[in-house]
């Protein structure tokens, strides 16, 4: 993901799709039972950023927030909240596979304690 593109990635409800965008600096889109193309045009127009395909660790992290909200866990501001956190956490430096592989376990496990202290709460 470079500083001019966001990614898009699909949470399921109960009730249809949920979407989401992300940049590598945070959220940049929701929205509920939006067909993927309207939803992506309307992000890049909203933003002046170009869709991108591929997955992330931040949109990894977003999806599960959104998940974490559907099932009860934590607010619906909790979403922004928890993909700000593990953003605001930073990756650290990564030179090669295993680094990667460290950065998404870490982001993952700062993703469920953030999810779970918002629970808490």
């Amino acid at each position: 993901m470079t500083a001019h593109t966001f990614r898009i990635a699909t949470a399921s409800a109960p009730w249809g799709p949920v979407r989401l965008a992300v940049t590598e600096r945070g959220l940049a889109g929701l929205a509920v039972r939006s067909p993927i193309e309207p939803f992506a045009t309307d992000v890049a127009r909203r933003t002046g950023l170009e869709s991108e395909r591929g997955g992330s660790r931040l949109l990894d992290r977003a999806v599960a927030a959104v998940e974490a909200f559907l099932d009860g866990r934590i607010p619906w501001l909790g979403i922004a909240e928890t993909v700000d956190e593990v953003l605001q956490a930073g990756t650290g430096n990564v030179d090669d596979v295993s680094d990667v592989l460290e950065t998404d376990r870490v982001a993952r496990e700062r993703a469920r304690k953030s999810i779970a202290n918002r629970a808490a709460a």
